[in-house]
């Protein structure tokens, strides 16, 4: 039964005033993990993108998660709508469990950085005068829309938020693209059943 818990608490995503750590994933720069500290323990990796172009973090640094949404505060190149809020794209939300998923396949460059650029596209993070924004356009529209192109774009299996976060003393860092596949029917079944095995030892224990 403490198994079935544990392997049912693993792809929960972190929540508001957790402790991450930000790094770059697996050495690729454009690609980064965040590591949640609970307990003061460092344990639980996301693999993450930014949402935001002209907002930071610093490599191995600390951050508080403000909170953990289907937007972005307030920031980045695209601004808040009214709301004060900057909403997801659901192609973006794709893109991410497409790549993930590996469905996107093997390139001879750098994917995880394209995907990074083309998120940004898709998030409105670039201006159509800035360098890099035709580039980045165009591997949304000649690329990764045409791989695994779907009209609804779905990511279903998976959850995934934005993790806004702020450094330390409060100010804003970055808002990150978090992600994990949910257990598939049969696990939680299995997990129920294992929640319903503890309970009836707790009672026979009682019972006694």
């Amino acid at each position: 039964g403490l198994l079935l818990l544990f392997a049912g608490n693993t792809w929960a995503l972190p929540i508001a005033n957790d402790k991450v750590i930000m790094t770059h994933g697996n050495g690729i720069t454009e690609h980064y993990q965040m590591e949640l500290i609970i307990d003061g323990s460092n344990n639980k990796f996301y693999n993450t993108f930014c949402v935001e172009r002209n907002e930071y973090f610093h490599n191995g640094s600390t951050y508080t998660v403000d909170s953990v949404t289907n937007y972005a505060d307030a920031g980045g190149v695209s601004g808040a709508n009214s709301s004060g809020v900057d909403p997801i794209d659901n192609r973006s939300l794709w893109l991410y469990a497409s790549y993930f998923k590996g469905l996107l396949g093997a390139r001879s460059y750098n994917l995880a950085f394209e995907v990074q650029k083309a998120i940004w596209y898709l998030e409105g993070e670039f201006l159509t005068t800035d360098n890099g924004y035709a580039e980045a356009k165009g591997l949304w529209d000649n690329t990764f829309d045409k791989v695994v192109h779907d009209a609804v774009y779905s990511f279903t299996g998976w959850e995934i938020q934005v993790v806004n976060l702020r450094d330390l003393s409060g100010g804003k860092a970055q808002s990150q693209l978090v992600g994990a596949p949910v257990p598939e029917p049969g696990t939680m079944v299995l997990l129920g059943i294992g929640l319903i095995g503890l309970a009836g030892i707790g009672r026979k224990k009682i019972k006694k």
